[in-house]
């Protein structure tokens, strides 16, 4: 009798992982789980750590692979005035997710549930049948490693759910250990990586092992940039200019610093007191949005207050670089802001290679160096020959001027395009007129493309315990 219920149990188990195995499903371990849904909340990415209510009240939030809803209660858990949008395709699971989503509590349960809303189909479905996006605060998931068609379908996944986040959103996911991204959808989230996130190694315990899930693996997360003009980090302080609209309640949301960047609240703080506050920018270190009062003082929420590294206190001249208070208390994250400074700082005494115009001003043939931002998003410096005359434009929300510039690549010419601010810095070099390329006409030119490597750097700062992407793979 035992023997046979040993094999009935033995079966049970491989029909379960046959059927995890076609559609890649495996739950979330709770320890897991808690740190995918404490890192949006958290100021260094120690879930057990300080926590700030970084969207406000109500954040949507984002489970486009929920399972039977671990991860949905872990949110709420998190963030119990999230509003969460789950989907899931397999019906049973589908099922399960408001009774996970109830919780232990009783008397929330019903509020709880009322804060989840369920999608049936895969995640591309939903993708495609709601157009209108980016809607998302945040993004918390756990995707299929693979499918049986689809090897590593956990990184078109990732990048779905990129395209759905909103500016100042934040995306946290279980991806594979060994990190592997080829193909062009591998280069771009290696890009994303390299610019705007970072990964850390979680071992799994046990339990979680037996029923499945990988002993190691990787926990993947993405903060979504705040617009900018043309080619400007948002960590480059420059607080935004226009008169204040009146809010009954002082807000520092990303939304609120694209909707309303300027605000005049009364400060419940300091006797009711009205006041102006601004969007200055972003922490260098750990991506929180900056705030500035016209008063000088800090506002009532401390973390959002803009301290700032000063070129002047370095004997440079340069754009203020943001940093938030804490960040500016850690040692490490304040010589990681005057890293990030260094290519838009200057000696104060050094002369420039020749005289400083604006990109407007620009001419055909000038030897130039120019800092701005690519068709990728990534900020670059470059010195080549314009190549056309320089073109307005809106990128973002915000004018900018594209730049072309033809530079040497190896024996032969490359062509470069950047997305430059208006009020930018350009340098104009002397060159001498044999060392210009004579490339054929702009409109027959064709950008030469890039190779596919991963950058050899730290990784940002913003998430604690972050390690070096040195696992990357492209093949």
């Amino acid at each position: 009798m035992g023997s046979t219920r040993a094999v009935k149990t033995a079966l049970s188990r491989a029909e379960t992982h046959l059927a995890r195995a076609r559609d890649a499903y495996v739950p979330t371990p709770t320890g897991l789980a808690e740190t995918l849904t404490g890192w949006p909340y958290s100021m260094f990415g120690d879930p057990s750590g300080f926590r700030c209510s970084v969207f406000g009240a109500g954040p949507r939030v984002l489970e486009p692979s929920a399972g039977d809803g671990r991860l949905v209660a872990a949110i709420l858990d998190a963030d119990p005035d999230a509003q969460v949008v789950a989907v899931e395709p397999d019906d049973a699971r589908r099922a399960a997710i408001a009774g996970r989503a109830a919780g232990d509590d009783p008397d929330r349960a019903s509020d709880r549930v009322a804060r989840v809303t369920v999608h049936g189909g895969t995640f591309e479905e939903y993708a495609a049948q709601n157009p209108y996006s980016p809607a998302f605060d945040a993004v918390i998931m756990n995707p299929p490693f693979s499918l049986p068609d689809r090897p590593r379908v956990w990184i078109d996944h990732v990048l779905l759910a990129w395209d759905l986040l909103l500016p100042g959103g934040r995306l946290a996911a279980v991806v594979p250990n060994s990190l592997a991204m080829p193909g062009k959808a591998g280069t771009r989230l290696a890009e994303l990586l390299a610019q705007h996130g970072g990964t850390d190694v979680h071992d799994v315990d046990r339990a979680a092992v037996k029923e499945g899930f990988p002993s190691r693996v990787r926990v993947l997360y993405l903060v979504k940039p705040m617009p900018t003009g043309g080619g400007r980090p948002s960590y480059l302080i420059r607080p935004v200019e226009g008169k204040p609209v009146k809010v009954r309640a002082l807000d520092v949301r990303p939304r609120a610093a694209m909707e309303r960047p300027v605000q005049e609240y009364s400060d419940w703080s300091d006797g009711y007191r009205l006041r102006v506050v601004r969007y200055a920018g972003t922490c260098a270190s750990c991506a929180r949005l900056l705030w500035t009062h016209d008063d000088g003082g800090e506002p009532p929420l401390s973390w959002a207050a803009c301290s700032v590294l000063d070129p002047a206190e370095d004997g440079k001249t340069g754009p203020q670089i943001g940093l938030c208070l804490e960040c500016a208390s850690h040692s490490d994250r304040w010589a990681r802001a005057h890293e990030l400074a260094a290519p838009w700082w200057t000696d104060t005494d050094t002369e420039p290679a020749g005289p400083a115009v604006y990109p407007g001003d620009l001419g055909v043939g000038l030897y130039v160096t120019v800092p701005g931002v690519d068709g990728h998003g990534r900020n670059l410096t470059i010195t080549g020959w314009v190549a056309a005359d320089p073109e307005p434009t809106d990128r973002g929300g915000a004018a900018a001027v594209v730049v072309k510039l033809r530079t040497r690549a190896g024996v032969g010419v490359a062509l470069a395009e950047l997305y430059v601010d208006p009020a930018a810095r350009v340098t104009v070099h002397d060159a001498p007129a044999a060392d210009a390329p004579t490339p054929p006409p702009v409109a027959d030119a064709q950008p030469e493309p890039e190779p596919v490597t991963v950058p050899d750097v730290a990784p940002p700062p913003f998430v604690s315990g972050w390690r070096d992407v040195e696992q990357l793979s492209l093949i």
